[in-house]
């Protein structure tokens, strides 16, 4: 190796760095998914040589210790691989709300259960948050209601401008101040469509907010959206990921990356019995 060059191991299908260092690593070794996108890393895992940086940190995260969440439906988390810190997703589809509100409740749980043990920062654009589901949630996973509710930290904007600001410029107050580790945008475009916009003036809102999305560090960020708008192209292809929801007869089939499975509207709603 050359004095000085700094060896990148890194997941070859999401490009998601997992370790910077001097030394030769043995890719044999490696039996963990990727933290970023759930790929197993003896497949991905893959080495560059990079150009040293002035008093560069070497840092690596063991796979196991990035917090990661789940939804807690079998079939979804068997085609989607986890969601973990450090990602953006969206969700797009009409009961993409009942994910998020399950996530809402689930990031609180301890990390053996699944959870973030965390709390959690709601941003509601849409107005559609659902409380009574939540406590719903809270009662099935046999947790305190009142603690649940307690730590979801929620606010809302009526207007686009007012939105923007609030993502911009004081969301990561709110997520340093509490540690949160879930950030949620809940039907984040629904107010465009009716605001009277032109093109340039939804381009520079999006575009603040999705720069403000990306200063976030250190959490998960999902957001949803509930039906299909003329804005979606501008924020999703900020996004690491994006799941999809259909509905038809009851059957609802949820899609990343042509990864589908099909479960019942109702299992949204329930928790598995243990």
């Amino acid at each position: 190796m050359i004095d000085g060059v700094i060896l990148q191991y890194y997941c070859s299908e999401c490009e998601g760095v997992l370790r910077e260092t001097e030394s030769e690593v043995s890719l044999s070794s490696i039996t963990e998914p990727c933290p970023f996108c759930g790929s197993l890393l003896s497949e991905s895992l893959q080495k560059r040589s990079l150009m040293p940086r002035e008093e560069r940190e070497v840092a690596f995260q063991q796979a196991s210790r990035v917090p990661r969440l789940g939804i807690d439906i079998r079939k979804i988390e068997s085609a989607i691989p986890f969601l973990s810190t450090g990602q953006k997703v969206a969700l797009v589809g009409r009961h993409s709300q009942k994910i998020l509100e399950r996530l809402a409740v689930r990031a609180q749980m301890p990390a053996r259960h699944g959870g973030l043990d965390s709390h959690v920062v709601l941003v509601d654009g849409g107005n559609i948050s659902d409380p009574y589901l939540c406590i719903d949630f809270a009662r099935q996973y046999g947790l305190d209601v009142n603690l649940v509710m307690s730590r979801i930290i929620s606010s809302r904007a009526f207007t686009v401008h007012q939105l923007e600001y609030l993502v911009s410029h004081e969301l990561s107050g709110v997520v340093k101040k509490y540690g949160a580790r879930l950030v949620m945008l809940s039907d984040m475009l629904a107010m465009f469509p009716g605001a009277s916009l032109d093109g340039a003036e939804a381009k520079w809102l999006l575009d603040s907010v999705s720069a403000a999305l990306s200063r976030l560090k250190d959490c998960l960020v999902i957001m949803s959206i509930s039906e299909p708008t003329v804005y979606d192209g501008m924020l999703l292809g900020s996004f690491d990921r994006v799941i999809r929801l259909s509905e038809m007869g009851g059957i609802v089939t949820v899609g990343l990356e042509g990864r589908d499975c099909a479960i019942k509207e109702s299992d949204l709603e329930a928790v598995p019995r243990r």
